[in-house]
């Protein structure tokens, strides 16, 4: 097995685990997010029962009303006026947005480590176009490794870029807009 073989194995082998460990990340993110939602939801529902009128006491007032949906409000979450079927079809909404952008961010990470693949294959069809190895064609096989490691590494910032987006989407969906 010669060294470029090697070196095109490894980089496959590479490539594979990148893929496979972001896809991990993107899930954990997705769990660890959902969770911190399903907490906050929680401790809103824990608020509007004790601010519910209880046997012989008075109903809430304005005022403690008026924090509990400024409480939700700040948390992104929808205001208790809002029926349960409205409520759902807003976290429905949500959970859409998030997945096409989940969906846009995997189509362009696997076109960059497309675009990757076939500069592979061209380096490989020109090392088996080579008959003998001469210092210019080693030289060329030499640029065209370096442009796949430049090309693996825009690949991912163009991935942390997306994930950035999607985590600061995440987080701007549970915050009032101004």
């Amino acid at each position: 097995m010669s060294q470029f073989d090697l070196a095109n194995d490894v980089v496959s082998r590479l490539l594979s685990h990148l893929l496979k460990y972001e896809e991990t990340q993107m899930a954990g993110l997705e769990t660890g997010l959902g969770a911190m939602k399903e907490a906050l939801v929680a401790e809103i529902d824990v608020l509007r029962r004790r601010l519910q009128p209880r046997r012989y006491t008075e109903a809430a007032t304005h005022d403690t009303l008026v924090l509990l949906q400024h409480a939700q409000a700040m948390l992104g979450l929808p205001s208790t006026t809002d029926s349960l079927d409205d409520q759902c079809r807003q976290h429905a909404a949500q959970m859409d947005q998030l997945h096409t952008i989940r969906d846009t961010v995997r189509a362009e990470y696997r076109n960059h480590l497309d675009a990757q693949l076939e500069a592979l294959r061209l380096l490989k069809s020109a090392r088996d176009g080579l008959e003998l190895p001469t210092y210019s064609s080693l030289e060329a096989l030499e640029s065209a490794k370096n442009q796949i490691t430049d090309g693996i590494a825009h690949a991912s910032s163009v991935f942390q870029g997306y994930q950035n987006i999607v985590l600061h989407q995440a987080v701007a969906t549970r915050r009032p807009q101004p």
